[in-house]
Formats: structure tokens, sequence, C-alpha cells
């Protein structure tokens, strides 16, 4: 076996081990916990039939705007219930700060996210797989969730677009 694919399943192993995730009733939605408060998020596919419409930003806009954007989406689209919502849904991917270290490489990373969902929206049969946080507009009801609200939030933590599932490293 070589050492690539040894270390791959070492890091794989490690992670099943090691995770402080677990599975919500709803199985589409991982449950996070860090400093005692749970954290609610999953993997979305987008596609040019979810995708109800996106802004389209030049690159220079795009990083005046720290990152920042959202797309208007069916709520079928997403696995969770939102029954205080009569329309779309808002997916936002939430501003940089241009004073973080990091601050140009997060917000190529969003820009790239960003041109993805862009590119899916125009192209019948392509997607995307995002990841959304759904706190602070989610309730657990009984065995399932629901939005609170309207709208819902791309994973992210400190200026980060989170693309993964599961607990940070």
């Amino acid at each position: 076996m070589s050492i690539k694919k040894t270390l791959a399943i070492a890091y794989v192993s490690a992670g099943v081990i090691f995770s402080n995730v677990s599975c919500a009733s709803n199985e589409d939605v991982v449950t996070t916990t860090s400093n005692g408060k749970s954290y609610y998020h999953l993997k979305l596919s987008l596609d040019d039939q979810s995708i109800k419409s996106i802004k389209e930003l030049s690159a220079d806009q795009f990083v005046m705007n720290g990152g920042q954007f959202e797309v208007r989406v069916q709520q079928k689209a997403l696995p969770i219930k939102a029954p205080n919502c009569k329309s779309d849904l808002i997916l936002r991917m939430p501003w940089t700060n241009s004073d973080l270290s990091a601050a140009e490489v997060f917000i190529d990373e969003k820009y790239n996210v960003y041109k993805a969902i862009v590119d899916a929206s125009k192209s019948e049969g392509s997607n995307v797989d995002v990841y959304i946080e759904l706190n602070p507009y989610v309730q657990k009801t009984g065995d399932d969730f629901e939005l609170t609200e309207c709208n819902v939030f791309f994973r992210h933590a400190n200026g980060q677009y989170i693309p993964k599932t599961g607990v940070l490293n």
C-alpha cells in the first residue's frame, strides 16, 4: 500500500474516531457543538432549477463587497421546512473584514464558490455543492428542524467560508 493511501486512510479514520459530530434527527442536518452551543449545518446541491437568481458581480465589485453575496433559492431545494416563508429563500455569504491577515485568500475562496454558483445557474444539468449554516434562524420541533426566517447563511467562521460539514479544525 502506498504511503499516500495509508495516510489518507489514517486521516479519515482519525476524523471518524475523534469527531464531535452527531447527526440530528433530520438525516441531512449535521450537528456540532462548540463552547456548549449547538450548530446545525448541511450540504446543499444547487442547480439551474433551484437557483432562482444571483446578481452578477465583477471581481472588483466582489472584493469591494468583502466577498458578500446572496442567492435566491427555491424553498424545495432545502430539506428543511420554512413555514413562515411564502416565496424563495435567501442564501447569504457573510462579509469578510479586509483587515484580517488572510482576507485576500478568504475572499478568493468565496469568489470561486460564487463563480461556480453563477455557472450552475446558467447551465442545465450542472450543479454545485455548498455548505450552509442553519443557525441562527432554525428551531428544532419534535424530531425535525424548521427555519424561523426566510434566509440562511453559507457556513463560515472568522471571515472564511467553510466548505464542509462537521467540526472545525
